[in-house]
């Protein structure tokens, strides 16, 4: 029989086929559990995430917390942000939540008010800012290249949505509903 395809032959010792068997086996149980352990918490399994399981239908797709999330909150702003922790909640058809909470109301409300200068400057993608309340909260109203976003504070924290396109009103009024 011929053989479609050479593979180079090296002299390898047992003792190093076995030391590469073993570390391809730790390699593949790794990979495992990491997977594992991100479908848990993107479904909503023991290590629960803070991010509602779905929103308006769409289902949570990935979620980022702690360390993870406060990097992408920081990468987001160009700086890092006076934060105590966040998370991050990516949905089917586009949606996203982000939540930082700051120590205190009143370092949110200054997240927040910062947040509002920086995009009334114009040195932001986001254009068409409103302010206007939504089911009894008020909130900020933009939009981008991508749709349309929304962010409001409520107690220690500042929320940022962006909505899947066609969408917009009830997710939005899901998020507002679970993250009050």
């Amino acid at each position: 029989m011929r053989r479609l395809l050479s593979w180079p032959r090296f002299p390898v010792s047992r003792g190093a086929a076995a030391l590469f068997a073993a570390a391809l086996v730790v390699a593949l149980l790794l990979a495992g559990a990491a997977t594992a352990l991100g479908l848990r918490s993107a479904s909503g399994g023991e290590e629960a995430t803070p991010a509602p399981p779905q929103l308006a239908g769409h289902k949570l797709t990935q979620a980022l917390t702690g360390a993870e999330a406060m990097a992408e909150v920081d990468r987001l702003h160009g700086k890092s942000i006076d934060v105590v922790d966040a998370w991050v909640g990516r949905y089917e058809g586009g949606g996203t939540v982000w939540v930082a909470e700051a120590a205190s109301e009143d370092g949110a409300l200054e997240l927040l008010d910062a947040m509002v200068r920086a995009i009334e400057d114009g040195g932001s993608p986001y254009q068409g800012l409103t302010r206007n309340t939504f089911e009894g909260m008020p909130m900020y109203a933009v939009r981008d290249a991508n749709g349309h976003h929304f962010f409001y504070q409520t107690k220690t924290r500042v929320v940022w949505v962006a909505t899947p396109p066609g969408a917009e009103e009830v997710f939005l009024s899901e998020a507002l509903a679970n993250l009050r």
